[in-house]
Formats: C-alpha cells, structure tokens, sequence
C-alpha cells in the first residue's frame, strides 16, 4: 500500500509564514484531520499539516490511553465495560481496547511521517518541530510496550513507500526503541524546552521499566521540578465540539465512571476519610446515585477545557527517587528527600522513611500513583513492580470481589496486560499474536 495518494493532513491550512514555529510547537488549537490528494504534501506547509495531524492523533491517544488504563487498574470504575473492568477480555476477541491500540499507532506512524518530511522540506530553523515529531514516536511506542502484551508489531508506512509490515516485538525490544527515538528527539528539539522536557522524561520512563535505574536518572538529571511538557485541549469555537478528551468533558460521562476505594483488595484507598484531609493531587466529588458500587467521582479532569501534563519535573524526580532506593534494601541515596522535594511543590507535608524495603517500594509507588492518577501511568507501574521487584500479580493488581455497576459484581479474570485487537492478526500476516502475557 502506498500513502502517496492518500494521506492524513490537516484540515486547516497551515501557512508558514502565518505561524510562528513556538506556536506550531504549541499543541493548542491542534485542527482535527482528514484525507486528502498526498500531492499536497510535498511542500513545506504540507509537511507541518502533517506534523499536526500527528500532534490530533497523539492528543486522542492520549485521551483513549488515560480512560482505559484507569478502568483496567484501580484508578477508576464503571463505565459499561466490564470485561475491561474485570481484566477478562481475552486474546483474538474483536474489539479488546480497540481505541488505545489504534490511537497509539496512528500517532506512532503520522509521526513518523512528519519526521521524514520535515526533514525533506524542511530547514534547520524547522529542527525542533522534527524533534517533537520524534518523541510522539517514542512516547506512542512506550505506551504500547506498558499497556500492551511482549509481541506489539511496528508496522512501517513510510511516505511514498511500500508499507513494511512487522512481526510482533518483544517488550524489551519497544523500549530499547523508544529510547533511541527519545535520543534523536532531544538531538533535534532540545533548544525547545517543552521537547527537551518530553525527550529527556520519556527517555527516562522506558529505561525504568528496563530496570535500568542508573541510567535513568542521568537522563532526567538536567530536568527542572518545574518543567512541563502538557496537551491542552481546547474548545472549536465554530462548531462547540471538543479536540482530545471528550470523555472528561461532559458530566455524564464523567460521571459514568466511579472512583473505588479501594477497588478488590490491593487497589489504592484514593479518598480520605474527610474532605478536609483529602489529598490536593487527587480532586474528588462525592455524588448520590444507586447505580455505582462508589458514590466518588474524579475532579482532575473537568470542564470545557482540560490541561493534561505529559512529561514534567515532578515525573524526573520520581524516576530518580526509584534509581536512589536500588538496590531496595540498601538505598545508595536521598530517595526520601527527592520524594518530599516534590512534595513541597504541592504544600504537603514531608514523609518519613517506614524502615524496611518492602514499605519504601510500598511508599515510592504510592506517592507516584498520586502524582500521576489518570495520566496513563499506573499499569505500567503494576507491572514493574511484578517484572522489576519480584512481587506476585495476585498481590499488586486487583483482586477478589468488587461491586460493579448496578450491583453487579466483578470477579477478576487473568488478564494482566491488554492484547492487540483482532484486526491486527487479520491484516498482519506476520503477526502471530501475543509472545507473553506475563505482566
């Protein structure tokens, strides 16, 4: 298949020299996208248009990845799929996370696009654009390989070439390719702080889950506490309509997702006893309603427009906590005190060392569950602590029984990971479908 002819561009023409390039670094105002002559993009002004359309796919990656991540974990409850809720959605079935799966490589493969044409059409002067489009590969690639089964394929598309299909690759192998791609990211992009935030904190997250600690902390050592790298999605004046997370959006279907606490008998306790003891990173509401197991909903992510930090100092800190408490019974360095750094930001009180290894893990992940409640997050985080810490899946995910959506009740399946929907194996001869579905 060819992309000549076809191609995702923007729907809003881009001209250059209409745009400054801080703004076209700016995800605001991302347009949405559609299928236009490839001709078209053979052009500078063609190739941003491009580079936006990734920048959309991202933002509802973004928001897909967020949803679904919280109801399989113990970040959220409800929403009308229990199958997700519950972890029994099996390998093969149609329709298993068919909208995170297909967001994260839609971005993945627009960005990659943009990058080649970018680099075509482009000028030094457009560098730091290349470099966002390189980290959007590497963070689509990251999130497949936390949220995804060992055995996710990279099917290549590049432009004006035949597609190159892939066999499935293993979860090693995705993230020793996101780091690569989050080095060339910073090589174009770290004149752009929002970029080099996103490389050098992505970076990071991939080589924690390879349990390469040393290495990650070094590369988020230059990382200021204050840094961000965020999606704002915002309001289409002309039609009302909202770009990114529309799930968070509407009270309705805010509300169709409830807050367990806890959720089976590992999930975290979110909320406080009392609302004045409720801790400020974790905003919740309590609602009257028969329908849910909870009566708490989530406050994080309200309203018409909604700010969703992807990559920031507060995530470099955590990262070199983890690298500072290795080994787990004998920390090499100020753990505690890089935890209560970040903690001041917020005005919270400092922590105290609980003693033992188990507990500082116990309090390390704790603290990052908090700090990044609904960002998409939290599955690979269970999962490390199985795959990195030795613990046992039964211990870390939820389990035994929770009440569901009008009374139901949940009995959880033996799913750890999510599993690529079934039209990948249909239109993908070379994939084989899953390697491993350890956590």
């Amino acid at each position: 298949m060819r992309l000549k002819h076809i191609i995702v561009l923007s729907a809003i023409s881009v001209s250059v020299t209409a745009c400054s390039l801080s703004h076209l670094l700016d995800v605001n105002d991302t347009p949405d996208g559609q299928v236009v002559d490839g001709g078209t993009v053979s052009t500078y002004e063609g190739a941003v248009g491009l580079y936006r359309a990734a920048l959309f796919a991202m933002d509802s990656a973004i928001s897909s990845t967020s949803r679904e991540v919280g109801v399989f974990t113990d970040e959220l409850g409800g929403g009308g799929n229990l199958r997700l809720d519950g972890r029994t959605a099996l390998e093969g079935e149609q329709g298993v996370v068919p909208t995170a799966y297909a967001d994260l490589q839609t971005a993945r493969v627009r960005a990659a696009q943009a990058s080649e044409l970018l680099l075509r059409y482009g000028s030094p002067a457009s560098h730091p654009l290349v470099g966002h489009a390189y980290a959007l590969q590497a963070h689509a690639i990251m999130m497949l390989a936390e949220m995804f089964c060992s055995g996710v394929p990279l099917t290549e598309v590049p432009y004006e070439r035949d597609m190159k299909l892939s066999a499935g690759l293993s979860t090693t192998t995705l993230l020793e390719r996101a780091v690569a791609l989050f080095d060339t990211a910073y090589s174009y992009g770290k004149d752009s702080l929002p970029i080099a935030t996103f490389a050098r904190v992505g970076k990071g997250r991939a080589l924690l889950s390879l349990g390469k600690y040393a290495e990650a902390a070094t590369a988020v050592a230059g990382v200021t506490t204050d840094a961000q790298y965020r999606v704002t999605f915002t309001e289409r004046p002309a039609t009302g309509a909202m770009i990114g997370i529309s799930f968070w959006t509407d009270p309705q279907n805010t509300y169709s997702y409830d807050v367990p606490n806890p959720e089976g008998g590992n999930g975290i306790r979110w909320v406080a006893d009392s609302v004045h003891r409720q801790d400020p990173r974790l905003p919740m509401q309590t609602v009257s309603s028969t329908q849910f197991a909870s009566p708490f909903r989530q406050e994080k992510y309200r309203g018409s427009v909604e700010t969703v930090v992807v990559a920031d100092g507060i995530q470099a800190r955590m990262i070199e906590a983890e690298a500072q408490l290795q080994p787990a019974n004998a920390p090499q360095g100020p753990w505690l005190e890089t935890l209560n750094t970040a903690r001041a930001t917020r005005g919270l009180a400092p922590l105290a060392d609980p003693g033992t290894a188990t507990a500082r893990i116990d309090l390390l992940f704790r603290e990052r569950a908090f700090w990044f409640y609904l960002n998409g997050q939290r599955l690979g985080d269970l999962r490390r602590l199985v795959r990195n810490y030795g613990r046992l899946p039964n211990l870390v995910y939820s389990a035994g029984a929770y009440p569901y959506i009008n009374f139901l009740v949940v009995v959880y399946g033996p799913e750890y990971v999510f599993v690529p929907p079934k039209a990948e194996e249909q239109y993908n001869p070379l994939y084989k479908g899953c390697i491993d579905k350890r956590p």
